[in-house]
């Protein structure tokens, strides 16, 4: 391919994240957290392409005179240290999407490599250590292979942490990995075995995949919450039919008092009620269940485990998550929820006779809870 074609593909893929963030603007997205990751990625991504682009042209023109090997070196190192980000910005992407939190000390432990990495690319302007530019050969030096093994590295943890979840609570995990992968992979071997440009045009490959994963959650997701609705939760229903052998632990969460609240403050104060709760609710089982919006205020969480102290944690947890929140103030009135769990046997039970169950579970603790008062 000749330097006009890597232009064309550098040209191309930034006219498709320029289209994608015109017509992305949050959509389909769980949190705004999620939404600025995907953000970040998109123009992350661009600033990938357009480095490509100027290096393209400082190497084959003579457009910047003799500030040429200036221009060189700096379009040619940005790319190393935008990949380290766009690949921080990966595993936060995927972790923030399936619930999972990365502990504080693993967070400052992942910026270290890329402290080391920026050193070594400033380091490289002096002394060759990533690549060289004799004026017209551009030769790799062994700290070249740093960052690819470094891309490689974080690329593999938020594999391991998205399957890791997947064991642990996924039942019907979508945002395959593999979407992003492939391209990135792909993008990473071509670059590491010729001199040619992949992974801008990769990028922005993966970018799409990526979107389209969510586009493809948009039908199992409830729009005010996030959480995933009843269609998703028919899909559950399928395959726990279909895999008998199975247990899950379910926990049906009524809101307390939520009729009091709409009729108090309003139903869009009802609705922001609402998202607070499955905020909480989200949050407190982390990438360890599914939760799903069931019906107004109303939520299931299904857990991939049959040991009962698990469930009862997570009941628990949710309790004192709710009591944290009330503590501060935030609104005029309190939020708490009933709860009733029971265990899912595939064996034994329809998984409609399991959801009666939790929900007369729920209300029976609703009642003794309201005659406690």
């Amino acid at each position: 391919m000749d330097v006009l074609g890597y232009l064309v593909g550098d040209l191309g893929a930034i006219l498709l994240l320029v289209i994608l963030i015109i017509g992305f603007r949050g959509k389909f997205i769980s949190s705004k957290k999620e939404s600025g990751l995907i953000t970040a990625l998109f123009y992350t991504s661009i600033f990938y392409c357009v480095c490509e682009i100027f290096s393209l042209i400082a190497e084959h023109t003579d457009w910047f005179g003799d500030g040429r090997m200036a221009v060189l070196y700096i379009f040619w190192s940005l790319p190393f240290f935008l990949n380290m980000f766009i690949e921080v910005l990966w595993v936060y992407l995927i972790t923030e999407h399936i619930g999972f939190k990365i502990k504080k000390p693993f967070r400052i432990i992942m910026v270290v490599p890329i402290v080391v990495g920026t050193v070594i690319l400033i380091a490289n302007v002096f002394y060759p250590l990533v690549f060289s530019y004799d004026g017209t050969n551009y030769v790799r030096h062994i700290f070249f292979y740093y960052f690819i093994i470094l891309a490689v590295v974080y690329g593999a943890f938020a594999i391991v942490v998205y399957w890791r979840s997947r064991k642990n609570g996924g039942m019907l995990k979508y945002f395959p990995v593999w979407r992003y992968a492939i391209p990135i992979i792909f993008g990473m071997v071509m670059e590491s075995i010729t001199e040619f440009l992949f992974l801008g045009i990769c990028g922005a490959i993966a970018i799409v995949s990526v979107l389209m994963s969510i586009h493809d959650e948009k039908l199992l997701r409830d729009e005010l919450t996030g959480l995933y609705n009843r269609y998703y939760l028919e899909k559950i229903k399928k395959q726990l039919e279909k895999s008998k052998g199975s247990y899950y632990f379910g926990i049906m969460l009524d809101l307390n008092h939520f009729k009091s609240i709409n009729d108090k403050f309003g139903h869009t104060e009802g609705d922001d009620a609402l998202r607070i709760a499955a905020s909480i609710i989200k949050d407190s089982v982390g990438s360890y269940g599914d939760v799903i919006r069931y019906a107004g205020d109303e939520f299931i969480v299904l857990i991939n485990s049959w040991k009962e102290e698990v469930a009862v944690s997570f009941v628990k947890k949710i309790e004192e998550n709710f009591e944290e929140f009330n503590k501060t103030g935030q609104k005029p009135y309190p939020l708490s929820a009933s709860a009733g769990y029971s265990l899912f046997n595939a064996n034994f039970q329809s998984i409609n006779e399991f959801i009666n169950k939790i929900d007369k579970e729920m209300y029976k603790n609703k009642e003794e809870s309201s005659r406690n008062r």
